[in-house]
């Protein structure tokens, strides 16, 4: 399948957890082509890039438990209402933090604003390891990673010199309206996760 300029992708990044069970991060994505379109291919080589950069470029991966395995990305074309070929585990996504994890359901949250009211997407990180807590919050240095995080995330991606753009936006319940992110925060606080309705989050 080609993929037109301004296509939405819903993308569910999934890491194997032998302790906690499945985890799983889910993004929209707005893909901008200088020449469209672009090949399938193309545009997961892309995807599969932002999402290292995301997570092992800012390193985030050095607070997520060991036992965080990275399987695989889940890609779905929302403009053409359409699957893509899934990506294989990226093993710089793997988790690499010692120690013991944190219970079950606590997680790092990262909230992004879109400047729409109660319109906000909230990401819960792959489990963490318990050294980065300092007093029952996260500590500063570990804190700065999760804002790098947030920022990325927020962030318009370039992908070398493909012309393909990624852009993450927010979604409606309906994935009708996709809002850009015009702020991110990361939150000191450890947040409970609570399970997520099907088709419903960012």
């Amino acid at each position: 399948m080609d993929i037109n300029d301004q296509d939405i992708l819903r993308v569910a990044s999934v890491w194997d957890n032998s302790i906690s069970g499945q985890v799983v991060n889910q993004f929209h994505i707005k893909v901008s082509i200088a020449v469209p379109p672009a090949s399938e291919a193309a545009v997961g080589i892309a995807v599969g890039a932002w999402l290292e950069e995301l997570y092992d470029g800012t390193d985030q991966v050095t607070a997520m438990h060991e036992s965080n395995v990275h399987s695989e990305v889940f890609m779905f074309n929302v403009t053409q209402n359409a699957p893509l070929v899934p990506l294989s585990g990226i093993a710089a996504l793997d988790g690499e933090g010692g120690g013991e994890i944190w219970s079950t359901g606590t997680a790092a949250l990262v909230i992004g604003r879109t400047g729409i009211s109660h319109k906000v997407g909230k990401k819960y990180l792959p489990p963490f390891n318990t050294g980065v807590l300092l007093s029952g919050l996260i500590n500063p240095a570990n804190l700065a990673i999760m804002q790098d995080w947030a920022n990325f995330w927020a962030a318009e991606y370039n992908y070398a010199s493909s012309g393909i753009s990624l852009q993450a936006v927010i979604a409606n319940q309906a994935e009708t309206v996709f809002s850009p992110i015009v702020a991110a925060q990361a939150v000191p606080t450890p947040a409970y996760q609570r399970r997520r309705k099907r088709g419903r989050g960012a």
